[in-house]
């Protein structure tokens, strides 16, 4: 029930949660200045600083979600707890998508990711994980929902 917190929590040191989080990264994507020297280290420069690569909570993070949510539904019996699994499940089947974009590849290479084309793809489908993210919040601010 503290997630609404935790994503609504207001921009702190250039990180931001929930649904500004997967806004932000889109806008930094689509931002040709943060194109600029790009390095083929994944760890160095723009993609890395900040965590503006897509990948980095994408798919290190929600991809585990829906495995957080079945233990909470084991263990809690709050009935309501399977729809905010399918919105994290929601979240998750976006992840192949990033993948695909990427070339098939965890990291995107330099090559894939300075494309303009490659970038408003991923910058889509980050923001639909961002409105996710959104229905995640309205689902458990309200609270009726899911008892």
């Amino acid at each position: 029930m503290s997630i609404p917190a935790y994503i609504s929590l207001p921009p702190y040191d250039e990180i931001s949660f929930g649904q500004k989080a997967y806004y932000a990264w889109a806008d930094a994507l689509l931002n040709n200045d943060n194109m600029n020297n790009l390095n083929d280290d994944p760890y160095k420069g723009f993609l890395w600083r900040g965590h503006n690569a897509p990948w980095i909570n994408a798919l290190t993070c929600e991809c585990h979600m829906r495995f957080f949510y079945d233990r909470i539904a084991e263990q809690s019996k709050l009935p309501g707890v399977f729809k905010v699994k399918e919105i994290y499940t929601k979240i998750y089947e976006n992840l192949p998508e990033i993948q695909r974009i990427h070339g098939g590849e965890f990291f995107a290479a330099v090559s894939v990711i300075s494309k303009r084309k490659t970038r408003e793809e991923l910058a889509a489908v980050l923001r639909r994980m961002g409105e996710l993210h959104n229905e995640l919040f309205e689902l458990l601010e309200d609270g009726s929902q899911i008892k």
